[in-house]
Order: C-alpha cells, then sequence, then structure tokens
C-alpha cells in the first residue's frame, strides 16, 4: 500500500511538471504600476519553489500541490506589487485576494506567503520554512493549488520578490 501512495504521490509531482507556468523578470521605470517584463528562460523558479514545497508536505504527511498557471499569473502580479508595498495589501490598498477573478478560478479559501531579497528558490523556501505563518501556509492540507511569483525589480529596496497564492 506505501509503495502505491508513493508511485501515486510520484505521479503527481511529475504531472505538475507539465502545467508549469514561467517565472518573470520585471523592469521597474519608476512609477507604480510602470513594468516591462519577460519570461525567465534560464530557470522556472514557480517549479523549483512547487518541488519544494511538495517536498516538505510529503515528509509531513501532507499531499502534494498542484502548480496552477492562473495562480502562477497572479502571482507574477503580486510579486510586481511587492516593490511599491511590501504587504498583503496590495498597492490599491485592497487585500491580496483581490487579484484573483472568482469568475476565471473558483476557489473556497486562499492563502499568501510573501518573501523579499532571497535570491533563489531555497533561499526563498528557507526563509519560509522558518517562519511559523508562512510555513503553515505551506503546510495546510486543505490547500490543492499554488501559484508562485517572483520579481527582479532593480534599484528597489529588495530586487527580488516573491509569492506563493495557496487555493483549495
Amino acid at each position: 500500500m506505501k509503495k502505491i501512495f508513493l508511485l501515486i504521490v510520484s505521479l503527481c509531482i511529475f504531472s505538475s511538471v507539465c502545467v508549469a507556468s514561467p517565472a518573470y523578470y520585471y523592469s521597474y521605470s519608476g512609477s507604480y504600476g510602470n513594468y516591462m517584463y519577460q519570461p525567465n528562460t534560464d530557470e522556472n523558479y514557480a517549479q523549483s519553489v512547487l518541488n519544494l514545497v511538495n517536498r516538505a508536505r510529503l515528509a509531513a504527511g501532507v499531499r502534494p500541490l498542484m502548480l496552477n498557471p492562473y495562480l502562477c499569473s497572479r502571482s507574477d502580479i503580486r510579486a510586481g506589487e511587492l516593490a511599491t508595498i511590501f504587504a498583503h495589501t496590495r498597492p490599491d490598498g485592497t487585500q491580496f485576494y483581490t487579484v484573483l477573478d472568482r469568475r476565471k478560478f473558483h476557489y473556497m479559501t486562499a492563502g499568501e506567503n510573501a518573501a523579499a531579497g532571497a535570491s533563489s528558490p531555497q533561499e526563498v523556501m528557507d526563509v519560509w520554512m522558518n517562519s511559523p505563518g508562512h510555513r503553515q501556509n505551506i503546510l495546510n492540507p486543505a490547500f490543492r493549488y499554488l501559484g508562485v511569483g517572483y520579481a527582479y525589480v532593480p534599484n528597489s529596496e529588495y530586487n527580488n520578490y516573491w509569492i506563493q497564492i495557496f487555493a483549495a
């Protein structure tokens, strides 16, 4: 039975590779909302973070998450916004979940992890796993889907900005 479970988990992790969304580099031009971005073709940060999240979830006995392209696209928006206001509220003062359109993605609950300054998926996961609230989101068994966003904003306070959006 244990071997079958591991095989199913391995297939779930392998199949999530096919739906990965590319991470983006952002160039900030100086005023809110004026970002230029290009797909990151060197490394897929979203997939790397998902792999690390699922490794932590499996070690804790929690089912793996699936990477969701819509959540990744919304996470990219949120990561870019962090250079303007590093908070779970958006630059317009609304809560993080307003980036999600319920007509395009149906969910019951959502959570968000934000980080700044980390320069790699492993580094940002170390930060999140060493923070009780962020760790709780990562290991929350209610969540089924994950979106990962990354923004590089030169000449900003932290340069590197990361978001995870979880949904169930």
